[in-house]
Order: structure tokens, then sequence, then C-alpha cells
């Protein structure tokens, strides 16, 4: 019973992640307010800027560090969509799991797990399991459907959670399992000015990337560090173009001196 109620609060304080956090709180979303491709709260790739982007879907596997000491940390599936600049699409379903429908300021965003559901939890398998994408269509959006493989499971290596890392060199980050059908984006958040963000999307999955000098002069103390391994695949309906994201989030903290 109480592994349940664990579940139940991780993917409860997820489901407030993706759906409670404002702007200015919030360092993961995009800078700029017409893109507003990545509701989650969570690193996300960005196509936005495409000339033929059309939307965006992502299954996501973000793993938890435990809330309580001593339970292992929390791996907890989610999904979310956005079409055009925010229309009612219609249904919408990742391997038959409909997501829901959060409206707010005019846009309709598509959540799973859904706020208006909590306990109706994401099926999803991962590690190279297909995600199967279907769009039923409305308000200009065409109906569609595709798949994109699920990246498989890594670790990160280096820094070491809550590690002391100095910055006049560089952060060298480090993760396991590289693969060459897989991206990898690093993110860098300062955790006491969320303004101070850092996104390297599209990166090559070798195992190795090191954080230039240069990007972190103004970053200090503690700071939240995500390595993110993705896939992705799109599909061209109505002339617009449609991607779908896989991925894979985790993170540690460090101390930048």
């Amino acid at each position: 019973m109480k592994n349940v109620k664990y579940i139940l609060l991780a993917t409860l304080v997820f489901g407030f992640l993706i759906t409670g956090c404002k702007k200015e709180n919030d360092p993961t979303e995009p800078n700029s307010s017409t893109n507003i491709s990545n509701p989650t709260g969570q690193p996300m790739p960005s196509f936005s800027s495409s000339a033929d982007y059309g939307g965006a879907m992502a299954s996501i596997n973000y793993y938890m560090a435990a809330p309580i000491a001593g339970l292992p940390d929390i791996s907890t599936n989610a999904a979310t969509g956005i079409f055009g600049d925010g229309v009612d699409a219609g249904a919408v379903t990742v391997n038959i799991n409909q997501l829901g429908k959060l409206t707010t300021n005019g846009k309709t965003y598509y959540m799973a797990t859904d706020m208006n559901n909590p306990m109706n939890v994401l099926n999803l398998n991962w590690g190279g399991a297909n995600h199967f994408w279907n769009v039923a269509g409305a308000n200009g959006i065409p109906a569609f459907s595709g798949s994109v493989k699920s990246p498989n499971d890594y670790t990160i290596t280096t820094p070491l959670n809550n590690a002391s890392v100095t910055k006049s060199s560089g952060i060298q980050v480090k993760w396991s399992n590289t693969s060459t059908t897989s991206k990898i984006l690093v993110q860098l958040i300062n955790i006491q000015n969320k303004g101070q963000v850092k996104v390297y999307q599209d990166l090559t999955d070798n195992g190795s990337y090191t954080i230039p000098t240069a990007d972190l002069s103004s970053f200090s103390g503690d700071c939240r560090l995500f390595v993110v391994r993705y896939t992705y695949n799109s599909v061209t309906a109505g002339g617009k173009k449609y991607y779908m994201v896989s991925e894979i989030v985790k993170s540690i903290n460090v101390k930048m001196n």
C-alpha cells in the first residue's frame, strides 16, 4: 500500500509540473512567447522554428528523485501534444492511451496524465518499443497517424549528483549506453536564478559533451543539469509537418564554483 501511495504521489507531482507552472517560474519553457510547442515543463527539443511546422507530440519517461529517503527513484510516463497555434485537433491517442485536453488562455494543450482523471495512468513501454500516435483532426488540423521508436535507457555518469564543478574549465557531461539512433539534449538551469538557462539540442549520442566555459560565466551556486535522450519522426499532412518525439529525461544537481 505504501508503494501504491508513492506512485500516485509521483504521478500527481508530475501532473502539477506539466499544468501548474507559470512561464516566469518555469525555466524550461521557450524564451519566445510564440514558441508554445513545449507546455510540459520538461526539457524537449523544439521544432517550431521550421517553416512547415504544424505541431508536436511527445512521449516522456521522466525520472524523479525519491521525495522520501530510502525509497528508489520513480520513473513516470507522460505525453503531450499541441497543434497549430494551440487549436483543438480532436481526439489524440498514443498507443491507444487517450490524452486529456487542457485549455488555458485560449490555447488547447493535450496532456497525459490527464489532470481531470489522474488515476488513469499512461501505459507505455520503452527500450525500442514503438509509440503510435493518432490524431482525429479538427479546426484545420488534418487527421493523421504515425509512430516513433522509443530510446533506450542510460545513466548520467559525470558529474555525479550533488558534485561541485568548476566552470573555468567547462562542464564535461558523460552518460552510458551510447546509440547511433538517438540524439541528446543537455540543459543547465541556475536554480537561484531560473532565467539563466543553457540548452544544447540535437547532440550526437556518443557519451560525452562539454558545456563551453564561455557559456557559464553567469552561473554560480546550485544548478540542475538535465541529460535527455530522444528520438523523433515526422508526418506531413495538409502541407504541414507534425513531429513525434520520444524521450527519457534524467537530471542531477551540481554546485557551480
